[in-house]
């Protein structure tokens, strides 16, 4: 018994499920492009607000703050009005602002910069300690230019990203500088959640998609098999048709059509196979007409073979007295008729002779 060339026992996937597996591989490629793309400038937003407003923060501060006032500062003395004063003012932002911590520093030169005010009630600075590390953004603030710590770097209170502004005396110059700190931490806490976002939005979109190619191609794959069952079967029908014409003419039986492959290719190989066999019965067929007519042309005087398909006819023998044609002459068929007609035939006759 042949197998079917759809049978259900075939490992190899049809031409339905390897087109649903690309397009869900195109969907997750890009689904991951998109998400990348989201998560770096999700990122790089998160980074952008951040970074403004600390600078924010610490420009009001550095502007609430007197450059005169703290520029007085030699000592930590509770006794010290000024230092009092600082400290009040950076306390006040301290609690009333979601920062870690905010201090003033002093430039001591030589690329060195001391704590003046912490106002960190737990493990404050104390006055005239040296900030490790310096950074780019805090000698940028002491030649007047707010900024914010690109790089955050750890010391003993842990890792933070920072903004510092300079503070100026009545006389335009600069006094100190205000530091603003920011938890490192809480920044990637931001990333993660708004990567948890992404990624959720991601899978979301990839299930739903996968689950629209799936449904589009198991309905394709209805379709497809049935179409394909009904070419199977016709098939095989004609195939032990032309089997058995091929035992009673004595021609070989048809190959049969390889099982393996997707279905377009079965049905296509299959065809081609059907195809060959009935060219090889045609040409046989004509080759037994020919000698059916070479066979004939011995017992009659006039033979021809007429193509009514292309109105030709040819001559294979002839009494050349009473026709007029010579064997192996062509002719139009149609008109040697209406020759013939308007010749022998009588009128009453003729059109129903035509």
């Amino acid at each position: 018994m042949k197998a079917s060339p759809t049978s259900p026992s075939r490992r190899r996937l049809g031409l339905t499920g390897k087109a649903a597996v690309i397009l869900t591989l195109l969907l997750l490629l890009a689904n991951l492009m998109l998400g990348g793309a989201l998560m770096y400038n999700s990122k790089q937003a998160i980074r952008s607000q951040v970074d403004k407003r600390m600078l924010e923060v610490a420009t009001t501060a550095a502007a609430m703050l007197d450059g005169d006032a703290l520029e007085q500062i030699r000592d930590a003395s509770q006794e010290n009005p000024h230092y009092q004063a600082v400290l009040n003012r950076l306390t006040y932002f301290q609690d009333n602002i979601d920062l870690k911590y905010i201090y003033a520093v002093r430039d001591m030169g030589n690329d060195s910069f001391s704590f003046i005010v912490d106002a960190d009630r737990k493990d404050p600075a104390y006055f005239g300690e040296i900030v490790q590390p310096s950074s780019d953004a805090l000698r940028s603030a002491a030649r007047g230019k707010p900024a914010v710590e690109i790089i955050d770097k750890p010391d003993r209170w842990g890792t933070f990203f920072s903004a510092f502004a300079p503070v100026y005396n009545s006389r335009g110059k600069i006094a100190g500088i205000v530091g603003v700190d920011w938890e490192a931490s809480m920044y990637n806490v931001e990333v993660a959640r708004e990567a948890g976002v992404i990624v959720a939005c991601c899978l979301a979109s990839l299930l739903i998609g996968s689950l629209i190619v799936i449904l589009a191609t198991s309905r394709l794959r209805r379709r497809f098999k049935t179409t394909t069952a009904e070419l199977a079967a016709l098939s095989g029908g004609i195939d032990c048709l032309l089997e058995e014409l091929a035992l009673q003419g004595g021609q070989p039986a048809p190959k049969e059509a390889p099982q393996d492959g997707d279905e377009i290719v079965l049905i296509t190989d299959r065809i081609r196979a059907l195809r060959e066999h009935v060219q090889s019965r045609l040409r046989h067929a004509q080759t037994q007409s020919f000698s059916m007519i070479a066979a004939l042309s011995a017992e009659y005087r006039s033979l021809y073979y007429v193509d009514l398909d292309k109105d030709e006819a040819v001559c294979y023998r002839a009494d050349a007295s009473k026709s007029g044609w010579k064997a192996g002459e062509t002719f139009p068929y149609a008109e040697a008729i209406r020759e013939y007609a308007e010749q022998s035939v009588a009128g009453d006759f003729r059109d129903g002779f035509l």
